[in-house]
């Protein structure tokens, strides 16, 4: 299940992450098949994604895209902070870091909580983020770093 489903998000037009996708792709000059050996992911994913056919693209997907594209998953999705929701998830995966049933190891620094409360938290607009999405995001973050 993707973390990026659009129910709920209010102001979100339909295949928003495809057009804006399809743009910073544009931008860099790439086809869609130069991006797939660069990111990993399928030429048919990154189409499915920009022609909004896939709505909801994994985030693992949208954090490779981003790196090879030299972006940021907010730059592709381009969502607002979240607030005090998000403020609560992050206080909840603090005191339990749990995702997939195992501790998230090694626990997040000060500096992931950080880029969470202000990058990661822009991805989610008016969806509330779990604990678990947020053990995921961190360790997206770091694969994508390593």
């Amino acid at each position: 299940m993707s973390y990026l489903h659009h129910m709920g998000r209010p102001g979100t037009p339909r295949g928003a992450i495809g057009i804006s996708l399809a743009r910073l792709r544009s931008e860099a000059d790439l086809s869609q098949e130069q991006l797939a050996e660069r990111s990993g992911v399928s030429r048919r994913t990154i189409a499915g994604i920009e022609t909004g056919s896939n709505e909801n693209p994994e985030l693992g997907s949208l954090a490779a895209l981003a790196k090879a594209l030299g972006r940021t998953v907010a730059d592709i999705v381009g969502q607002p902070v979240m607030g005090r929701v998000g403020e609560a998830a992050i206080a909840e995966f603090i005191a339990s870091p749990v995702w997939n049933g195992q501790v998230l190891r090694p626990p997040a620094s000060s500096d992931e909580i950080a880029w969470v409360r202000t990058t990661a938290m822009r991805i989610f607009g008016a969806l509330r983020p779990t604990p678990e999405t947020i053990a995921r995001l961190i360790e997206a973050r770091r694969s994508a770093m390593s």
